[in-house]
Formats: structure tokens, C-alpha cells, sequence
């Protein structure tokens, strides 16, 4: 804080219970607690950068011209720009010299995009260690069925039949000896500590569970709840708290007669 306060007026409705203060005009230059401080103007910028020299320069050179006295230059220094001739760009963007396809780009002949034909799951060092000794399929089949099996089994584990049932593209033994590689994975990503939820999939919690779901958002303490509900709580001032009531009895009092009526 600084050592000299500063004190401004504030425009105040006269009342006529209090006395006014009266300043004599030769006492108007002793007292420090009447100096009427200057509002400065915003500068449009940011605080470490309001004392920037051009800026600074600027800012003076325009309060001399509003004054009346001549300045040369007031405004900040930018790059300048010059048109460049016609001989200049082609010899630095010649035209003649077309696109040439070169043979060792990346040729992607595929009608569906590869975004689209990738899997949410991918295959870490532990899967490819056992598709290693499994020749009957391939990493993205196996990343696509790792897949549906995680989807269906967001609340309980789905069953073998099941699975066939779901994967029924696929062979019906594959399916079963993927079925079992993936539940022990789970059930050893469960016991284990550096994975205290059992899904294989990343998941962002966007929602709270009906059974945990409670009126008082004050209890919501679930840390993994990314994107949180938005309360249905309409925001108002001190003053307007009676119109709301209001509102609300007179939507109350028209549904009942809406009722009573049809």
C-alpha cells in the first residue's frame, strides 16, 4: 500500500437530517483529504505492459495534441509494408515448376477413414507377448473384440454365450480363448493397486450412478467425475426471491386448474 491515501467523491443524495460539511475556499489547499484524485484512463492492455516506452510515448504525445501543442509523431511503431514486384515473387515462388507426386509418400487406398477404422483399445506388451504364440488371429481383430467385450460389460461381466452371440463374425474358439485372456486380465487389473478400476478402456465419468446420486450436490466427493451436472437452480438476487416464489405458487395454482379443468 502506498504511504498517501488517496480519497475520491462519490455522488450521494442529499439528506436533510444530516448537516453538510462546509470547506472554506483558502482552507481548500491545506486540507489532504479533499484533493480529488483523476480517474486514469484504461489503456486496453496489460498491466506489465502499460509501461512499455512506445506505449508510454503514445499515450503523452496524444494528451499534447488534445492540448493544442504540435507533435510530429504519436502513434506506435509497427513493421512496415511493401509491396513486392512481379519479378521478385515468381523468382521466389516459381510458377512454372508444377506438384510432383513423389513415390515415397504414404498411399492410403481405403474407403473408410482411418480414424474410424481404428479401436478404442489398444494392445500393450503383455498382448502382443501372447498373440505371439497365436497365429489364428490378428492385433486388430483381437483389439476389436477386447473392445465389444468392454462396452457390454460396463455394469456386470457378460456371459460366454453371450459373447459368441455378439462376435458371431468370428470363430466361436477364438472367441472363447480371447473371452478367457480377457477376463484374467481384468480380474488381475482389479487385485492389483495401480489399477483400482477394473475396465481395460479409459473412461472420462461424466455421470454419478443412480444408486450414489443424491439431492445435496455437497455430498458429490468423487474426484473422477470430469464433467459434473449442472443444477437446476435458477440464480436470482436478494430482492427477486419473492417474484420467484410468486412465479413458482402461480405455475402450481395453473397446473391444478389445468388439472381440474381437462
Amino acid at each position: 500500500m502506498s504511504s498517501s491515501a488517496k480519497f475520491g467523491f462519490r455522488p450521494r443524495a442529499l439528506d436533510v437530517t444530516r448537516r453538510l460539511p462546509i470547506r472554506i475556499r483558502k482552507c481548500r489547499k491545506r486540507s489532504p483529504k479533499i484533493k480529488r484524485t483523476v480517474a486514469t484512463a484504461p489503456t486496453g492492455m496489460e498491466k506489465e505492459e502499460e509501461m512499455e516506452s512506445h506505449l508510454q510515448q503514445a499515450i503523452l504525445a496524444q494528451k499534447a495534441t488534445s492540448a493544442g501543442d504540435s507533435v510530429k509523431n504519436h502513434v506506435i511503431p509497427t513493421p512496415k509494408v511493401t509491396s513486392l514486384r512481379d519479378d521478385e515473387y515468381n523468382r521466389i515462388y516459381p510458377q512454372d515448376r508444377g506438384f510432383q507426386k513423389n513415390k515415397k509418400l504414404i498411399v492410403f487406398n481405403d474407403y473408410v477413414p482411418f480414424f474410424l477404422a481404428q479401436s478404442s483399445y489398444n494392445a500393450d506388451s503383455e498382448d502382443e507377448e501372447w498373440l505371439s504364440s497365436r497365429r489364428n488371429i490378428n492385433i486388430d481383430d483381437f483389439e476389436h473384440i477386447i473392445e465389444k467385450l468392454e462396452i457390454s460389460s460396463q455394469n456386470d461381466i457378460i456371459r460366454p454365450r453371450n459373447a459368441r452371440a455378439l462376435l458371431s463374425r468370428y470363430d466361436f474358439g477364438l472367441v472363447d480363448d480371447v473371452y478367457d485372456y480377457w477376463l484374467q486380465k481384468r480380474q488381475k487389473a482389479a487385485s492389483s493397486k495401480k489399477h483400482p478400476c477394473p475396465r481395460l478402456l479409459s473412461k472420462i465419468y461424466s455421470e454419478i450412478s443412480n444408486s450414489s446420486r443424491r439431492d445435496d450436490s455437497k455430498s458429490i466427493t468423487n474426484p473422477y467425475i470430469a464433467f459434473r451436472r449442472r443444477l437446476d437452480k435458477v440464480q436470482t438476487r436478494k430482492k427477486q426471491r419473492t417474484e420467484l416464489s410468486t412465479y413458482e405458487k402461480l405455475l402450481q395454482i395453473n397446473f391444478v386448474m389445468n388439472v381440474q379443468l381437462y
